[in-house]
């Protein structure tokens, strides 16, 4: 199967730009032929580095703006002759977008390449779709006609399925909408189970990118309070990850006076030596689609305290692989901090669970081949060319 799989839009390279390499990489392994397409130089380097095969977009250069839909429409006509060109040149039999703007025009030019299309959400169609409604009924009737020519939708989480839902227009087959969570690879991450402590040193850890609603400021404040609470005890908290938030979170953490017991680290290609030693993980953030840090931690078995958002409360079940606190409330997740601190015989079996969960269901590998591939399949059979 001659697979194109396109991802656009984004200009850092976060989890859903890794994601779309990755399942690349695992269909080529499984004897398929995948073709990446994006306007992201990581993305077409990743391709490139896994001899992956890559066409770059030249269409994607806009925002989402008010005069978005007179943006895309002006695009159609030559993104239409480049995507027939490279339909041709590698012999296409479906198309998997990952990102909307590439989502829409795929779906809206089915006349013109006569391929089935499956949209694979990111997480962000909920809030375009919110956006829309707010800003520009014209975006809204596109994205929803769109919507209805997409031969399958899927998305990361059973709360996304559920919104997205409730912006469709009578008629649209609600079948076609499925939810499929995505995972990682576990060959590419070097885990020691049980990791020798060097020191007394208690380490809680986040990977994240740095931008306002990943809410790490939510958890410098909650590390402030637990430096208070727990003046013996030697805490650090390790921020692996970087963007465009990075100096306003150093410059809070000097405002809080916790900047000595806070190490920044930036982005890392391997983030595995700092989970090894990473003792509780916290995932702050204010909304997700599917949390890749979160399902990193569960791996290595660390014990986690998460948001309680869309996407992380499907991958974590509190109480068993790890604790939910409300998004944005500090004192609990202070609270739950402190649980996690004080209670040793819950962090160790928070963290089995964790491990246990995460080995028998977070391997991308079966994604790909046993949910993924078998719908692509699935379109092909009900596409009428």
């Amino acid at each position: 199967m001659n697979i194109l799989i396109s991802r656009n839009a984004a200009n850092d390279f976060g989890g859903a730009e890794m994601t779309a390499v990755l399942q690349a990489k695992i269909l080529k392994k499984l004897g398929h032929k995948p073709v990446i397409y994006s306007n992201n130089g990581q993305v077409l380097q990743g391709a490139k580095n896994n001899n992956i095969a890559a066409e770059f977009s030249r269409w994607f250069e806009g925002g989402w703006a008010e005069t978005y839909a007179k943006d895309l429409k002006n695009k159609m006509v030559p993104l239409s002759n480049e995507l027939i060109s490279i339909i041709k040149k590698y012999e296409i039999d479906i198309i998997n977008p990952h990102s909307r703007d590439d989502q829409i025009c795929f779906s809206l030019l089915k006349n013109k390449h006569n391929k089935p299309v499956v949209w694979k959400d990111a997480g962000d169609l909920v809030h375009v779709l919110k956006v829309a409604t707010l800003i520009n009924s014209e975006i809204k009737e596109m994205l929803l006609e769109a919507m209805e020519q997409a031969d399958y939708i899927y998305t990361l989480n059973k709360d996304q399925r559920l919104e997205i839902l409730s912006y469709t227009r009578k008629g649209f087959d609600k079948k076609k909408l499925v939810v499929i969570p995505s995972g990682i690879l576990f060959k590419d991450y070097q885990r020691t189970l049980y990791p020798e402590k060097k020191s007394n040193k208690l380490i809680i850890g986040v990977i994240s990118r740095l931008t306002i609603h990943k809410g790490i400021q939510y958890l410098l404040i909650a590390m402030r309070n637990l430096i208070y609470e727990f003046p013996n005890l030697d805490l650090e908290l390790w921020i692996v990850g970087d963007g465009d938030y990075a100096s306003y979170l150093k410059a809070m953490a000097d405002g809080l006076r916790i900047r000595r017991f806070t190490k920044f680290f930036g982005n890392q290609n391997n983030v595995s030596k700092y989970l090894n030693r990473m003792d509780i993980f916290v995932s702050p953030t204010e909304f997700e689609g599917w949390g890749r840090s979160v399902a990193e931690a569960l791996y290595f078995g660390k014990p986690v305290v998460a948001s309680n958002v869309s996407g992380v409360r499907d991958q974590i079940v509190s109480g068993l692989n790890g604790l939910l606190f409300s998004m944005g409330d500090t004192e609990e997740l202070t609270i739950k901090l402190e649980t996690m601190i004080r209670n040793n015989e819950l962090r160790s079996k928070l963290a089995r669970n964790a491990r246990d969960i995460s080995e028998k269901s977070g391997d991308f590998n079966r994604v790909v081949e046993h949910k993924i591939l078998p719908l692509y399949k699935k379109a092909l059979l009900g596409h009428v060319g």
